[in-house]
């Protein structure tokens, strides 16, 4: 099919994108290997400097379709793409890998693993090598054992770290306890992999921004205990850096927190999630067109980034005055399906800063539909910055709106 996109400009470093790997059979086992391999093929190129990457959020639309790896390329904005499937049986895993190069559909570069699946660390380590080999990126030594793994040997915790990030993102309160259940497995399989101990920091965050926890202090405490945990682990890794960030804006320490962001996306230059983060919390400092900047970039590695991107970069847009595009973006995250009255409420305000009260009306019709028992102090709860001296403009506004108080 042809993309539905045009044409991105291609990026002036070497570029690629990861399509996610096929798995030969559905059970849940080789779905959570082929997503796996994916994922940590992705975060691996994407810690190389001098290389454009795609984030998985946009290269997961591709699973299970049979794709012309041309559009791919044309639609993404990328040069090369990395495909492949794996199948595991017993004690052996066979991968099978191949580079093309998108402007011509040629293949760069083939091969077949067969291998025991406790080598499988070994098979992801040389496919990110020859990658870089074959897009001609210069690596210093030393750098390849810490690409592939991602920090851990053990397949065991490395699957049971991918089921509970896969539970997180659900972002139900159910999936918060599940998630940290899975991290502790994972973290017993392997307790000096970073990941795994991070990782709860982000479920406690959520839960506290939700108000779901019974204590939001508590839920603040293990929350930073387990960022500072995961960076004493690993200071190499960027994962415990960006939960600090998070937790640093939840007790307002602004600084500190952006300090913890920076860190992050200097290990991880090219990692979507590590930017787009670090776009809304700069965004809740009072730092707006700094966040754009950011923002710009987290769109352009995911060109289909997931909508609570939307979310941040609409708000953001609106509090620069940018009120007709912020709309577009708040309507882009609804196209997405978004089930989200905190969302809804956002596109209401716009509405109203424009004077348009019908459409704003509709917007919060909208919201309520979603969560009937939305209010602005529900709302207020979950507002990025209590501090913020722009607070009151803006509650001012989700009221004219028609949201209940």
């Amino acid at each position: 099919g042809l993309p539905e996109h045009p044409s991105l400009e291609l990026p002036d470093k070497p570029s690629i994108a990861v399509l996610p790997f096929d798995a030969y059979s559905d059970e849940s086992e080789q779905k959570h290997f082929s997503n796996g391999l994916t994922e940590d093929l992705t975060t691996a190129l994407s810690k190389v400097p001098d290389i454009f990457v795609i984030a998985s959020t946009s290269t997961r639309k591709y699973k299970g379709k049979d794709v012309d790896v041309r559009d791919v390329a044309k639609e993404q904005g990328v040069r090369y793409i990395l495909e492949g499937s794996i199948q595991k049986s017993g004690d052996n895993v066979r991968v099978n890998a191949q580079l093309v190069d998108g402007t011509d559909g040629r293949h760069v570069w083939a091969e077949k693993y067969d291998r025991s699946a406790t080598d499988f660390f070994g098979i992801q380590d040389d496919i990110v090598r020859r990658v870089l080999v074959e897009m001609q990126v210069e690596l210093t030594e030393g750098e390849h054992a810490r690409l592939a793994a991602g920090g851990t040997n053990s397949l065991k915790a490395w699957l049971l770290r991918i089921q509970a990030y896969n539970e997180s993102i659900k972002l139900t309160r159910e999936s918060q306890i599940r998630a940290r259940e899975l991290y502790q497995a994972a973290h017993e399989a392997d307790p000096n992999w970073a990941m795994p101990v991070a990782g709860p920091s982000f479920t406690h965050w959520y839960e506290a921004r939700r108000g779901w926890s019974d204590s939001r202090e508590e839920s603040i405490r293990l929350g930073i205990e387990s960022a500072e945990r995961a960076i004493e682990l690993q200071p190499d890794e960027w994962i415990g850096y960006m939960a600090l960030c998070n937790m640093m804006f939840m007790i307002e320490e602004a600084e500190k927190g952006v300090d913890a962001c920076r860190k992050s996306i200097k290990l991880a230059p090219n990692s979507f999630a590590a930017v787009g983060v670090f776009a809304i919390r700069l965004s809740e400092a009072d730092r707006e067109h700094e966040a754009i900047e950011l923002f710009e970039r987290a769109v352009r590695l995911s060109p289909q980034y997931p909508w609570w991107i939307d979310f941040g970069y609409g708000f953001t847009l609106h509090l620069v005055g940018r009120k007709e595009k912020a709309i577009d973006i708040y309507k882009k995250a609804i196209d997405k399906g978004a089930q989200s009255a905190p969302l809804r409420v956002r596109l209401a305000a716009v509405y109203v800063d424009l004077g348009q009260m019908d459409k704003a009306k509709a917007a919060i019709d909208d919201a309520l539909k979603i969560n009937p028992q939305f209010t602005a102090t529900e709302y207020r709860k979950s507002y990025p910055y209590p501090g913020d001296k722009r607070y009151d403009w803006y509650h001012d506004l989700i009221l004219r709106a028609g949201l209940p108080p």
